[in-house]
């Protein structure tokens, strides 16, 4: 069947001729998994054929992790900068083998030999990452067991001098210590132990030898260290007004390049994220770039990731844009190789997600309301204390006016921010407490059960900024309470359907219009969903993204042609 060109904008068919065109499934590396961006990309291109990896390197925090979006828990992972995940009830999630996060060169180890098929090395290095992410538990051969046993081998005298014998006479004058033994004399009694403990260790040594080297490794090619471009002319070139770079700026990167290299090496595209693009701009490699609010401030600063930032940006095959506010610094630094997409997300994720109606159930009953407001946003509204950005006052303010009315309402608060005691205070002396439910940061899993278990999303009423917290919302189809600037939003992304208020008068107005008249409820979740099918949904990313692969690894898609489908083999050969 004959393309049908750029008309065709289903992303599947653009993968399926992709790949046909290419003999096999195209290869995309996504580096770095800030707020979990690539890891969304790379699940959705997965998903429609185009073999995608991701290196989260040296990087663990949980809305950094799969587990926080795909697995089903509560709580209990410790430090959010360091989750521990072992100790958490994952319902059986299993990490995908193509997320690579832990150290640097282990995660570049791995993936390099998942792209060669040295299945038992990377069978070895995914143990060795699963140990650096905590999803295993430590191991239990305890160094410090060891370590005792080989005390009880070591007399006292070695470990200090000997103290003066008080039960001598004494002079007057302190008594000296007994003169320690000369070196050999004193590892005697330990050589024998000590070399028992070295014996057994020895197999283990071989065997860890074997598994990590498999036999007959095919020749592996030499990667040269170093830049293959001259990065300082370069920059002041691009930008002769700014601060030059010098050999000392470029000294970290050039230790760490060529094992970079040699991953890329493996990859058809690189999609780089952030600040991620210095790696394959200074490999020397084609690449691809994706900011997440990266170009608003970090390009123009004088540091040396600042700098790098702006030259690897400019020097991009594309770059994609996920924040219309950065579109202005995308253009200015590439020019017209920039598009505009929509954040990396699967937008019929919560159409799986059960258990609603028992949560809500629940709710119900604990905070004796009808009528549940899921209040997620970070707590951040007292000048002077942190970032003081989300106006949360301003919500629970209007909250404590509907229950003094006698409104039967409801709130489920996570229990994040600078001023969650504050919030608590508050509430407190609304008379609120008994009414609120207090849960930690939740996963997407649990995010959206306990959005669609209540009958309204809030989220922050000072920014008039459009985030994660919206937009999961709307694309669950549950309406949403929320300030938005007007002036953020334009015909290509315009502004969602949500109750936009900012004032403490305006929301308690506009709640209370909600619960006099629920099929406007029902109708403002319906028009969420229906918002989010036409402007923010998966197939377009993936289309805009598939087009830019197609471009870099030089097929045109408007003459590759899809495989023939079984009914066509039948009726060609037939004929």
């Amino acid at each position: 069947m004959a393309a049908t060109g750029n008309n065709d904008r289903d992303p599947r068919a653009m993968a399926t001729r992709l790949n046909h065109a290419l003999g096999r499934p195209l290869r995309v590396l996504h580096v770095g998994n800030i707020a979990n961006n690539a890891y969304h990309n790379a699940r959705l291109l997965n998903q429609i054929g185009i073999e995608s990896s991701v290196i989260a390197y040296d990087y663990y925090h949980i809305m950094g992790c799969p587990e926080w979006e795909d697995a089903d828990f509560d709580g209990g992972f410790g430090d959010q900068f360091r989750p521990d995940w072992s100790q958490v009830n994952l319902q059986n999630f299993q990490r995908p083998r193509w997320f690579a996060q832990g150290p640097r060169s282990i995660c570049i180890a791995y993936l390099i030999a998942r792209c060669r098929g040295w299945d038992r090395r990377a069978q070895t290095l995914w143990r060795w990452l699963e140990y650096a992410g905590r999803l295993r538990p430590g191991s239990r051969f305890k160094m410090s067991s060891l370590a005792r046993q080989l005390r009880a081998q070591i007399p006292p005298w070695w470990l200090k001098p000997s103290d003066p014998d008080l039960n001598q006479p004494n002079d007057g004058r302190v008594q000296p210590a007994l003169a320690p033994r000369s070196i050999t004399a004193r590892l005697r009694p330990v050589a024998a132990p000590l070399k028992r403990v070295l014996l057994r260790l020895r197999p283990v040594a071989a065997r860890l030898k074997r598994v990590l080297l498999p036999y007959e490794l095919p020749p592996q090619p030499k990667i040269s260290g170093g830049f293959n471009h001259d990065v300082l002319a370069e920059f002041c070139r691009e930008f002769p007004q700014r601060p030059p770079l010098n050999d000392a700026d470029l000294a970290a990167y050039n230790a760490v390049i060529s094992e970079w290299r040699e991953l890329f090496q493996e990859y058809d595209v690189v999609l780089a994220y952030s600040t991620d693009p210095i790696l394959p701009y200074l490999a020397g490699v084609p690449y691809l770039a994706l900011e997440h609010g990266t170009l608003r401030e970090i390009p123009y600063q004088d540091s040396v990731t600042g700098r790098l930032t702006a030259l690897a940006y400019r020097r991009a095959a594309h770059v994609f844009v996920t924040n219309s506010d950065c579109l202005d610094s995308a253009r200015w630094l590439a020019g017209n190789r920039v598009s505009l997409i929509n954040h990396p997300y699967d937008d019929r994720h919560a159409a799986a997600i059960g258990g609603v109606q028992k949560w809500r159930d629940t709710l119900r009953t604990r905070l004796d309301a009808n009528f549940l407001v899921f209040f997620p946003t970070r707590h951040d509204w007292v000048a002077g204390t942190g970032y003081a950005d989300k106006a949360n006052d301003v919500f629970l303010r209007a909250f404590g006016r509907l229950r003094a009315a006698g409104h039967r309402v409801g709130m489920v608060c996570c229990a994040w921010g600078s001023n969650i005691e504050e919030s608590r205070d508050l509430l407190a002396s609304l008379d609120c407490s008994a009414h609120v439910e207090w849960v930690e940061p939740m996963g997407t899993v649990k995010f959206e059960r306990t959005a669609m278990a209540c009958d309204i999303v809030a989220d922050q009423f000072k920014l008039g900024a459009f985030g994660g917290v919206t937009f999961k919302a709307l694309a669950a189809g549950v309406p949403v309470l929320t300030h938005l600037d007007p002036t953020l939003f334009n015909a290509q992304f315009p502004m969602p359907p949500v109750l936009n208020c900012q004032s403490t008068e305006a929301i308690h107005e506009g709640l209370l219009s909600l619960l006099r008249d629920p099929a406007a409820l029902q109708a403002l979740g319906r028009h969420s969903r229906e918002w989010v099918d036409r402007h923010h949904n998966a197939d377009t990313l993936l289309a805009l993204e598939i087009e830019q692969f197609a471009q870099l690894v030089g097929v045109d898609l408007n003459q590759a042609v899809a495989p023939p489908t079984l009914g066509q083999k039948l009726t060609s050969s037939g004929s």
